[in-house]
């Protein structure tokens, strides 16, 4: 909620532990081409209402994660 979400994932593959999660809240459905989300894989989505409009989680993980583990509820 504090940057574009192009610009948050290469800080976030600096920090993200490889068997990590990142969450992202945002207002559009994920990318649907996986070139987009460089060094990620989205693993889940989910979209909620507020505002009057739908909002979107977004569940990622490293590309290297050996067990990668879709978890949104």
């Amino acid at each position: 909620a504090f940057m574009p979400w192009p610009t948050l994932l290469p800080l976030a593959a600096e920090l993200l532990a490889p068997s990590g999660r990142l969450i992202i809240l945002a207002n559009e459905k994920p990318p649907e081409k996986p070139r987009e989300l460089p060094g990620f894989r989205l693993l889940d989505t989910r979209a909620y209402p507020s505002g009057g409009r739908e909002r979107y989680f977004w569940l990622l993980s490293p590309e290297g994660d050996p067990a990668p583990v879709s978890a949104l509820r």
